[in-house]
């Protein structure tokens, strides 16, 4: 009931064009960037969102079925530094860490879905995306959780999973990925936030939309 009255009388500003028109389409108070989203129009979205979600792997599996009171469990993502297993010492992240710790979960059974883990940073400037999900898709067949820091990035990782799916449309029937988007804060969606979720949406991608 709180988050309905801030939602309504306190609002949440939203810094993206077409997020503002579609709020204004659905009914919603638009001025400026700050939305008020009514109590029905928050009921009406709720009950159009499924109740279950399945992600399937690589292979095309049934994998997981997000709903309900069903868990899951992954690793995370972008850690900078990993303390060396080797030496002991904590140093830089490289890629090879990400192709290590993907070949470890993919052969942990009890590891459902993975996650970059590291950000290598041996690999060129603004590319550690492309290199991590690059290192995903072929180091295994698991559900792949990938965060972005912009649309491109997006659009890029969702078009790599597109062509091991063999285009968007099986990519959309089956979906592998799930895109994972944080904001810059609860009261604040940034546009590359909106923007990447407004892209996952339009093509059937699940998303985790995590205004924390």
């Amino acid at each position: 009931e709180a988050s309905l009255q801030i939602l309504e009388h306190t609002g949440v500003r939203f810094h993206e064009e077409e997020a503002l028109k579609l709020f204004h389409k659905s009914g919603a108070t638009v001025d400026g960037s700050l939305v008020y989203i009514p109590q029905h129009l928050v009921e009406w979205a709720l009950g159009t969102a499924p109740k279950n979600i399945v992600v399937y792997d690589q292979k095309g599996t049934r994998t997981m079925e997000v709903g309900g009171y069903r868990t899951y469990f992954g690793v995370g993502s972008d850690c900078r530094y990993i303390y060396d297993l080797d030496t002991g010492k904590r140093r830089d992240a490289v890629l090879d860490d990400v192709v290590q710790g993907v070949n470890l979960v993919d052969s942990l059974h009890n590891i459902d879905f993975v996650m970059s883990m590291f950000m290598p940073t041996d690999v060129p400037t603004g590319t550690h995306e492309p290199h991590q999900m690059y290192t995903m898709l072929h180091q295994t067949t698991k559900p792949i959780i990938f965060v972005g820091e912009s649309l491109e990035s997006t659009a890029c990782a969702i078009d790599m999973a597109a062509a091991v799916a063999g285009g968007q449309d099986k990519l959309a029937h089956h979906p592998f990925i799930i895109n994972y988007v944080n904001t810059i804060s609860s009261f604040n969606h940034n546009k590359e936030s909106v923007q990447r979720l407004l892209y996952a949406a339009e093509r059937n991608i699940p998303t985790i939309y995590s205004p924390g």
